[in-house]
Parts: structure tokens; C-alpha cells; sequence
């Protein structure tokens, strides 16, 4: 499906609020195994809608977010391929690859996500996966995010409410050595009770060429962002507090730098973010919420920071319960 395939009842279909897709007022509506590209706003539009699964989609170049959740609940998007071609975003570049507003209880999980960024290289889009303004209980698990300028946000601005609990986990997030785009933070939390569990981000630094700053790998941000949880991640840069955010840091590997994608892990490039050998990292308890690996092995009681859990130095657990 190219273009505006649906409109809304006032609009006609050359206009640039046109979807791909709209499920909308709708329960228990699967949509799956389709492309879907090139939409004059968003190329599948969700809204006021229960229990919905976006299933191995490719969804490329919407105007604006490839996926956009609005006040609907229970939405799972599993298996899908979001990107953009060419030489990046046009225009103001004021997209996601999936944005959620008002909503609760979405999963976000295996999905592959790249090419993320805008062709004027000294903007930044809004995060790649961004879940905000007054949503909850999100679960962003298992993608593998690449080339994208901006990562995973959990709630944005700091306001109450703008996002509640949620977790994001074994996720591995890789940008280039030398990345020919503005970029900003891969992993961002503005949402109290939230976790951020062994993810693998291969930052590189994050250098912005055009503003001559960096983003951090991974950042807690706002006062009003209390209790959250960052634990076994794996990452080449830095965790960073921002505007005196309250979280626990545990089992966390900081710092690595070039070595973490140079030496230390298999071809995380191509996604295979493998430790090559064993010794490498701190021998760590498992945290309780992410029992799982990026791969769906399940990670034995003691284990190491990142998403890929060792099972060729750990073995691998009997399925633990859900």
C-alpha cells in the first residue's frame, strides 16, 4: 500500500493529514504482513482503539510517524521493520518511527528500526520510539535499533504524568562510527517507576559534528522523575542525570568506548551484539524483570550486563515463569 490509502471523514485524500491505515474505535483488530509506505501523515494511524497487533509489518517514509497510538490501549507492535530510505527525513524532520500518546499497556518488541535520522544534517528528529503525554506501562523489549539520531523515550518534558512505570530492556541500539547526522540520547527516561534493563547501546561516543556536543547513552531526566530503575545495561558511554532525576544504578557496565563494538562483541553492526569470549564483563544476578535475553534465551540466575545473555559461557535456564 502506497500513499493515502484512508482519510478522515472530512479530509480528501491528496490531504497531508492522510494515513496508510487507520484502525480507529476499533477491539481486537490484527493487522499484518504488509508494506504499507509513503503515507502524506502517518502510515498506520491508531486511535481510541483496544488490543490491537501490528504484525510483521514494513512500514518506510510516512510524512510523518510511521506508527502513531493515540488514547488506545493494549497495542502490540511485534515482528515490523520501520525505517526511512534515501538520505534521511525531509523537511522539519518532526517525526517517529513510533509515537504514543494517552495510552497504556504498549508493547513495543522485536522490531528492527533504522535509518532514523533527518537529511538536514543539523536537526534532530524526536525519538525513534517515543511514548508520552499522560501514557503508562509500556514495554519496549528486544528491537534492534540502527542509524537512528535519536532511541527509545519514555515520557519527554517532565510534566506529572507525562509517562508512568514502564520498561525497557534487551534492546540493542548501534550507531556508526561516523555517523553523518546530528544525533541526541539513545535511551531517555522522564517516567517515574520506570526500569532500563540490559540493554546493549554501542553509541560511539554520540558525537554531534554540526553542534559540536553529544547526547549520552542512556539519560534520566527531570525532578519529577523518581524511582527509577537502571540495571544491567551494557554500554561504550555514559549514564547521565539530568535535573536531579532520582534513580538506582546496579550491575551496569559505563564507559567501555571503542572497545565494546571493536573487540568485545561478535558483529554488533549486523545485530549480533554476542560477547566473543567469556571474562570479559562482571559476573551479575539476573534482574527480575528482564529473566529473557535480547535473543529469548533465558538468562540463568547469574548472568552479565547487555541484552544477549551468555548462554555458550552460562548455559541456559529452564524457561523461567512468566
Amino acid at each position: 500500500l502506497r500513499g493515502p490509502g484512508m482519510t478522515t471523514v472530512t479530509l480528501d485524500a491528496a490531504s497531508t493529514s492522510a494515513h496508510g491505515v487507520v484502525v480507529a474505535n476499533a477491539t481486537d483488530v490484527v493487522l499484518a504482513d504488509m508494506t504499507i509506505a509513503g503515507a502524506p501523515a502517518h502510515n498506520v494511524d491508531v486511535g481510541g482503539a483496544q488490543r490491537v497487533t501490528l504484525f510483521a509489518l514494513a512500514l518506510r517514509d510516512a510524512a510523518r510517524a510511521l506508527v502513531r497510538g493515540h488514547h488506545s490501549d493494549d497495542v502490540t507492535v511485534q515482528h515490523c521493520e520501520l525505517y526511512f530510505t534515501g538520505d534521511g527525513v525531509p523537511g522539519t524532520c518532526q517525526t517517529n518511527a513510533v509515537t504514543v500518546v494517552g495510552s497504556a499497556r504498549w508493547v513495543i518488541t522485536d522490531n528492527h528500526i533504522h535509518d532514523f535520522y533527518c537529511a538536514e544534517p543539523t536537526r534532530v528528529p524526536g525519538p525513534a520510539v517515543l511514548v508520552w503525554e499522560q501514557s503508562a506501562d509500556t514495554v519496549v523489549a528486544r528491537n534492534f535499533l540502527r542509524r537512528v539520531a535519536r532511541g527509545i523515550a519514555l515520557g519527554l518534558v517532565g510534566t506529572a504524568g507525562d509517562h508512568v512505570n514502564g520498561v525497557v530492556r534487551n534492546n540493542v541500539i548501534v550507531l556508526d562510527a561516523a555517523q553523518p547526522f546530528a544525533t541526541d540520547t539513545m535511551i531517555a527516561i522522564a517516567s517515574p517507576r520506570a526500569a532500563v534493563l540490559h540493554n546493549t547501546v554501542v553509541s560511539r561516543a554520540n558525537f554531534n559534528p554540526y553542534t559540536d556536543s553529544s547526547g549520552f547513552a542512556v539519560e534520566v531526566r527531570f525532578a519529577t522523575t523518581v524511582d527509577v530503575l537502571v540495571r544491567g545495561n551494557l554500554v561504550d558511554d555514559r549514564l547521565w542525570r539530568r535535573e536531579n532525576a532520582q534513580f538506582t544504578v546496579q550491575f551496569n557496565s559505563f564507559n567501555i568506548g571503542d572497545a565494546l563494538a571493536d573487540t568485545w562483541l561478535v558483529d554488533v553492526d549486523s545485530g549480533n551484539a554476542s560477547l566473543i569470549q567469556a571474562g570479559l564483563l562482571p559476573v551479575i544476578p539476573r534482574a527480575a524483570r528482564a529473566l529473557y535475553d535480547y535473543y529469548g534465551n533465558a538468562r540463568t540466575a547469574q548472568t552479565v550486563a547487555g541484552a544477549v545473555h551468555p548462554v555458550q559461557f552460562f548455559g541456559r535456564a529452564a524457561a523461567p515463569p512468566l
